[in-house]
């Protein structure tokens, strides 16, 4: 059972989704993979990787969706989510970093 619980992660795909009273996170866009440069869980979301016409200046709700090293995609429903309140314009990025 304590396989199943705490799987081992390639990677993690990143969604993100405008934060709402009826967050679906079927409806949120793909952002990207971790471990584009490297290392398998971190990730840092510039502005211009926003997909949709959002921006910092939002409320936005990131959705965290393992993908396991033997390729299973977990579900929503074992997925992790943070919300990320409106911020100042001029932050340029944000830094995700997921700890196994």
């Amino acid at each position: 059972m304590a396989d199943d619980a705490f799987p081992s992660y390639a990677y993690f795909n990143v969604y993100v989704l405008a934060t709402s009273s009826d967050n679906n996170p079927a409806q949120a866009l793909f952002v990207s993979a971790t471990g584009m440069d490297g290392r398998g869980c971190r990730l840092y979301v510039d502005s211009d990787m926003l997909p949709g016409g959002l921006t910092f200046v939002q409320d936005l709700t990131f959705y965290i969706q393992g993908v396991t090293y033997e390729g299973e995609v977990l579900t929503w429903d074992r997925c992790a989510y943070v919300d990320v309140p409106e911020v100042v314009v001029s932050l340029p990025s944000l830094g995700l970093v997921i700890h196994r």
